[in-house]
């Protein structure tokens, strides 16, 4: 529904930032801390880069995608 994904998104949200200090949190760092899916960290981390709140960089190896707000 709209509203649990709305939800949602404001966990992903506080949570980046609250780590703002570190400035970048990986998608699976994300869905651990947050209990979310994995799938749905993803989805939501989808949006909020075309919303252009969030960016995304591809990390290397087990690291995954790093998140971080948009500056």
């Amino acid at each position: 529904t709209g509203s649990l994904r709305a939800a949602n998104q404001r966990r992903v949200m506080a949570l980046l930032q609250s780590e703002a200090a570190s400035a970048q949190v990986s998608q699976a760092e994300i869905a651990r801390t947050t209990g979310l899916a994995p799938a749905t960290v993803s989805n939501i981390v989808r949006d909020l880069v075309g919303a252009g709140l969030v960016e995304t960089t591809v990390g290397s190896g087990r690291r995954g995608t790093v998140v971080r707000i948009s500056r």
